[in-house]
Protein backbone atom coordinates (compact mmCIF):
# COMPACT_ATOMS: atom_id res chain seq x y z
CA UNK A 1 0.00 0.00 0.00
CA UNK A 2 1.43 3.35 -1.04
CA UNK A 3 1.27 6.55 1.00
CA UNK A 4 -0.41 9.60 -0.51
CA UNK A 5 2.16 12.27 -1.24
CA UNK A 6 0.96 15.43 0.56
CA UNK A 7 0.61 18.79 -1.17
CA UNK A 8 2.39 20.81 1.54
CA UNK A 9 5.93 20.59 2.90
CA UNK A 10 5.13 20.49 6.65
CA UNK A 11 2.81 17.50 6.16
CA UNK A 12 5.44 15.73 4.05
CA UNK A 13 8.03 16.40 6.76
CA UNK A 14 5.80 14.83 9.41
CA UNK A 15 5.06 11.83 7.20
CA UNK A 16 8.76 11.25 6.48
CA UNK A 17 9.66 11.69 10.14
CA UNK A 18 7.17 8.95 11.08
CA UNK A 19 8.45 6.71 8.27
CA UNK A 20 12.22 7.08 8.78
CA UNK A 21 12.60 8.95 12.09
CA UNK A 22 14.22 6.06 13.93
CA UNK A 23 17.01 5.99 11.32
CA UNK A 24 17.73 9.73 11.30
CA UNK A 25 20.84 11.27 12.78
CA UNK A 26 20.88 14.62 14.56
CA UNK A 27 21.93 18.15 13.75
CA UNK A 28 24.63 19.74 15.90
CA UNK A 29 21.88 21.33 18.05
CA UNK A 30 20.54 17.85 18.94
CA UNK A 31 17.37 18.05 16.83
CA UNK A 32 16.42 15.16 14.51
CA UNK A 33 18.15 15.61 11.15
CA UNK A 34 15.07 16.29 9.01
CA UNK A 35 14.71 19.75 7.49
CA UNK A 36 12.51 21.69 5.08
CA UNK A 37 14.58 24.22 3.13
CA UNK A 38 14.37 27.45 2.96
CA UNK A 39 16.42 28.44 4.98
CA UNK A 40 19.26 26.01 4.27
CA UNK A 41 19.67 23.07 6.62
CA UNK A 42 22.35 23.14 9.30
CA UNK A 43 25.60 21.73 7.88
CA UNK A 44 26.87 19.88 10.93
CA UNK A 45 25.61 16.85 12.78
CA UNK A 46 25.78 13.08 12.77
CA UNK A 47 24.24 10.18 10.89
CA UNK A 48 21.58 10.40 8.22
CA UNK A 49 20.10 13.77 7.24
CA UNK A 50 16.85 14.19 5.29
CA UNK A 51 16.39 17.45 3.37
CA UNK A 52 13.06 18.40 1.77
CA UNK A 53 13.21 21.24 -0.76
CA UNK A 54 10.38 23.64 0.04
CA UNK A 55 9.08 24.30 -3.45
CA UNK A 56 7.97 21.28 -5.47
CA UNK A 57 9.09 21.25 -9.08
CA UNK A 58 6.66 21.09 -11.96
CA UNK A 59 6.91 17.79 -13.86
CA UNK A 60 4.88 18.82 -16.89
CA UNK A 61 2.50 21.59 -17.95
CA UNK A 62 -0.82 21.87 -16.15
CA UNK A 63 -3.94 20.75 -17.97
CA UNK A 64 -7.30 22.51 -17.95
CA UNK A 65 -8.51 26.08 -18.37
CA UNK A 66 -10.44 27.49 -15.41
CA UNK A 67 -9.73 24.47 -13.22
CA UNK A 68 -6.39 22.80 -13.80
CA UNK A 69 -4.42 19.82 -12.60
CA UNK A 70 -0.80 20.46 -11.73
CA UNK A 71 1.77 17.66 -11.95
CA UNK A 72 4.39 18.33 -9.27
CA UNK A 73 7.10 16.51 -7.33
CA UNK A 74 8.83 17.08 -4.01
CA UNK A 75 12.61 16.82 -4.07
CA UNK A 76 14.03 14.98 -1.07
CA UNK A 77 17.71 14.26 -0.40
CA UNK A 78 19.18 11.78 2.06
CA UNK A 79 22.74 12.64 3.07
CA UNK A 80 24.69 10.08 5.09
CA UNK A 81 27.41 11.65 7.24
CA UNK A 82 28.42 8.23 8.61
CA UNK A 83 30.52 6.55 5.90
CA UNK A 84 30.96 3.30 7.84
CA UNK A 85 29.42 0.06 6.59
CA UNK A 86 26.61 0.49 9.14
CA UNK A 87 25.96 4.04 7.92
CA UNK A 88 25.74 2.90 4.29
CA UNK A 89 23.34 0.12 5.32
CA UNK A 90 21.12 2.68 7.09
CA UNK A 91 21.10 4.84 3.94
CA UNK A 92 20.10 1.83 1.81
CA UNK A 93 17.38 0.77 4.27
CA UNK A 94 15.87 4.25 4.41
CA UNK A 95 16.06 4.50 0.63
CA UNK A 96 14.10 1.26 0.37
CA UNK A 97 11.48 2.60 2.79
CA UNK A 98 10.97 5.75 0.72
CA UNK A 99 10.97 3.95 -2.64
CA UNK A 100 8.47 1.37 -1.43
CA UNK A 101 6.16 3.92 0.24
CA UNK A 102 5.52 6.49 -2.50
CA UNK A 103 3.98 5.54 -5.83
CA UNK A 104 5.95 6.84 -8.81
CA UNK A 105 8.98 7.68 -6.67
CA UNK A 106 12.22 7.98 -8.62
CA UNK A 107 15.71 7.76 -7.14
CA UNK A 108 19.11 9.07 -8.14
CA UNK A 109 22.49 8.91 -6.41
CA UNK A 110 25.11 11.62 -6.29
CA UNK A 111 28.08 12.71 -4.25
CA UNK A 112 27.98 15.86 -2.16
CA UNK A 113 29.81 19.00 -3.23
CA UNK A 114 32.79 17.92 -1.15
CA UNK A 115 32.54 14.32 -2.48
CA UNK A 116 32.73 13.14 1.11
CA UNK A 117 29.23 11.89 1.84
CA UNK A 118 26.90 9.64 -0.17
CA UNK A 119 23.58 11.20 -1.18
CA UNK A 120 20.37 9.67 -2.50
CA UNK A 121 17.92 12.03 -4.20
CA UNK A 122 14.20 11.30 -4.55
CA UNK A 123 11.41 12.78 -6.58
CA UNK A 124 8.00 12.19 -4.97
CA UNK A 125 5.27 13.03 -7.52
CA UNK A 126 1.77 14.28 -6.74
CA UNK A 127 -1.07 16.08 -8.48
CA UNK A 128 -2.80 19.19 -7.25
CA UNK A 129 -6.04 20.79 -8.42
CA UNK A 130 -5.58 24.51 -8.97
CA UNK A 131 -8.62 26.78 -8.82
CA UNK A 132 -10.94 24.05 -7.51
CA UNK A 133 -14.63 24.46 -8.24
CA UNK A 134 -16.84 23.91 -5.23
CA UNK A 135 -20.48 23.05 -5.70
CA UNK A 136 -22.89 24.48 -3.15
Amino acid sequence: MFLDTPEDAPTLRGLLERLIGSDLGTFSNGLPAIWVEDPPAPKNGTGLHCIIYYRPRQLRPSIGLTQSIQFLAWQVSLIQLDRSQEGIEVLARVGDKIRNSFQGCSEGASASVSDRYPILNYSLPFTKVANPIYLA
